[in-house]
């Protein structure tokens, strides 16, 4: 599965940072699939690259606006019981 069919599709996915680098430079149709994506909370984040993604800012104000962002991506449980379905996945 490409990229333009994982955005197109239904299924929730987990972005690393950086995807999420990619994705903000992104614009036309792939930028309005990554859009819909979020809106549709199939995009999810690892608090890993949550702290990653927010560490790279170099202003008050970006961090803001970044973080307003990221809270609006799920956080996937990270435990034993996730395990099994992501290995099914792959």
């Amino acid at each position: 599965m490409d990229a333009v069919e994982l955005l197109r599709g239904d299924a929730p996915f987990v972005v690393d940072t950086s995807a999420w680098w990619r994705f903000a430079a992104l614009s036309g149709d792939l930028a309005a699939l990554v859009r819909a994506a979020g809106d549709d909370y199939r995009m999810w984040i690892t608090p890993i690259v949550r702290m990653e993604i927010l560490y790279s800012t170099r202003r008050s104000s970006e961090y803001i606006e970044l973080e307003a962002d990221l809270d609006a991506l799920r956080i996937p449980r990270s435990d034993r019981a996730v395990e099994p379905g992501a290995a099914e996945s792959e």
